[in-house]
């Protein structure tokens, strides 16, 4: 379902899509179960306009249709659960917003950059292993093993290039063989597999 032509805005007014995913039964049942779970904990009950409500997902988007249908709307928002599980992982285990020098500005600067050079360079490697084990795999999981092996990493800078293949070599064989996501998602198809089948012009 979509309501094209929308326009939205208090003091200037923007041309939006209102666009309507129906689910599957189990899916509103699944919401249900918490709509009344959560109504009840707070002591209300969930009004009939809401139950019927979350028979549906609404997006409201600026993407134009013809750039973006609306069969593809859903799996591009469901990518910004992606992004915060991105950030959860800098502030858990970067630990990104823990500063020592709160005293010294350079310090915090000097500080807060390290942290993010630790998450390019955490990046710029996984970026180039993972797509060769082509499976789907962890972040939380890969980031504790590289973190465990950063010691490993350092010696082979040291020694040679060849030392550095190794490293790597077997950080990739770890996360195969223990950095998976959970085996129930193995049947659920990826957020990035479900990406790779978008055509955007």
């Amino acid at each position: 379902m979509e309501r094209p032509d929308i326009l939205l805005g208090k003091e200037s007014l923007l041309p939006v899509r209102i666009v309507g995913h129906k689910l599957t039964k189990e899916q509103s049942d699944g919401r249900r179960r918490k709509a009344n779970k959560l109504a009840k904990a707070r002591g209300y009950k969930s009004s009939q306009r809401n139950q019927k409500l979350l028979d549906w997902s609404i997006f409201i988007t600026n993407i134009p249709e013809h750039q973006v249908s609306i069969k593809h709307i859903a799996t591009i928002y469901r990518t910004r659960w992606q992004i915060e599980l991105l950030f959860k992982l800098y502030k858990s285990h970067f630990k990104i917003e823990s500063l020592k020098g709160k005293s010294d500005s350079s310090r915090v600067l000097c500080e807060l950059y390290a942290k993010l050079c630790g998450i390019i360079i955490f990046h710029a490697i996984s970026n180039c292993l993972i797509s060769k084990i082509n499976q789907e795999v962890s972040m939380t999981k890969a980031f504790l093993e590289f973190k465990r092996r950063v010691p490993e990493l350092t010696l082979a800078f040291k020694k040679s290039i060849n030392k550095l293949k190794n490293f790597f070599k077997n950080l990739r064989i770890a996360w195969a063989n223990f950095c998976l996501k959970d085996k129930y998602r193995k049947t659920k198809k990826s957020t990035l597999s479900s990406l790779k089948l978008i055509n955007i012009p």
